[in-house]
């Protein structure tokens, strides 16, 4: 890269995460979410309420291959090179789900909670068992969706239900 310094690509995917979150929480609130949240239960009834799904679904799909392509392209040039065995890397597809399935999936808060728990646990991991971490990571996701299928965020809204 012309300009290398840890800190401004540290600033600048930090950036890109809080723009994905501040899209996503915009998008949940707003009628667009609605019709999102109608097709994913639904599509042939949020159809026949007259939900243009095609068009919803394309608009969704291209929101989110933007913010994957920006922290591609960023991380691309952070790297100076891309090798097709790192970024097509299944572990990496492995992750992003778990971390979506830790923290609740169809919130705005819960991937973001599972990142950071399932990234700290992770990388203790790796430090502490270099051999054998990837066993434990593979338990650990399995018993993710056994004991937590609505993660971490419906665990909490659970709680706040029966305290309410």
């Amino acid at each position: 890269p012309i300009y290398y310094n840890y800190t401004f690509f540290y600033y600048l995917f930090l950036a890109w995460m809080i723009a994905s979150f501040i899209v996503s929480y915009i998008i949940d609130k707003s009628s667009f979410g609605i019709s999102i949240r109608a097709i994913r239960e639904d599509e042939l009834a949020a159809q026949s309420l007259g939900i243009n799904v095609v068009k919803l679904k394309l608009m969704m799909f291209v929101i989110s291959c933007l913010f994957m392509g920006l922290a591609g392209g960023t991380y691309a040039y952070y790297m100076t090179f891309i090798h097709p065995e790192e970024v097509f890397n299944v572990a990496i597809s492995i992750r992003t789900i778990v971390t979506v399935l830790l923290g609740g999936m169809g919130t705005v808060i819960g991937p973001v909670i599972g990142s950071v728990f399932f990234g700290v646990l992770f990388e203790i991991l790796w430090a502490s068992f270099p051999h054998i971490y990837l066993m434990i990571v593979g338990a650990s996701i399995v018993l993710v969706i056994v004991v937590l299928p609505e993660g971490i965020v419906g665990i909490y809204e659970k709680l706040k239900a029966k305290l309410v």
